[in-house]
């Protein structure tokens, strides 16, 4: 794919088992993906689906 210009999204969230999570470290919330999710922000595993 090639894309000149302008950014483009793809919305790929909605084909994918993503969980909503919490990191009990820092407090974000993310959606996460797979067995052994790692926070995005603080690159913890101390995380919990909600």
């Amino acid at each position: 794919m090639c894309s000149v210009g302008d950014a483009f999204g793809v919305d790929v969230a909605d084909s994918l088992d993503t969980k909503s999570c919490k990191c009990k470290d820092c407090g974000n919330q993310f959606q996460g993906m797979g067995k052994r999710i790692i926070c995005p922000t603080c690159q913890s595993r101390n995380v919990e689906v909600v």
